[in-house]
């Protein structure tokens, strides 16, 4: 089944300094961070998981590569996305933006919460 499951996207540059991870809801507006911080001229990708089980590891880590930063972008309060990915070896440490209230995520809000 892992050989079968559905691989994660990636959008954005390769050479990204910041990745953002995504699953669920948080695709469209993490996707739109990702272009309004390349207009601003920041290098900036995401990782969107289609499906979280069972997961191929090592597409998983194929496609998360080596960004120097990793922000998962989560629509609950515990990470779950950074969880299942540190229990099954493809992720080290990274950033939670978490949002919890209830309302989704916009592309403008991952914005401001990711700029420095």
């Amino acid at each position: 089944m892992t050989a079968e499951a559905l691989a994660p996207e990636r959008y954005g540059p390769q050479d990204a300094e910041t990745l953002l991870l995504t699953w669920g809801s948080t695709y469209g507006p993490a996707r739109e961070a990702v272009d309004l911080l390349g207009e601003r001229g920041a290098a900036v990708a995401m990782v969107h998981f289609p499906q979280l089980w069972p997961m191929n590891t090592e597409a998983a880590a194929e496609a998360i590569g080596s960004a120097r930063r990793i922000v998962s972008v989560e629509g609950n309060q515990t990470g779950q996305l950074a969880t299942l990915l540190r229990s099954l070896g493809v992720l080290d440490e990274c950033e939670l933006l978490t949002n919890y209230t209830g309302l989704p995520f916009t592309g403008t809000e991952i914005t401001e919460r990711i700029s420095p």
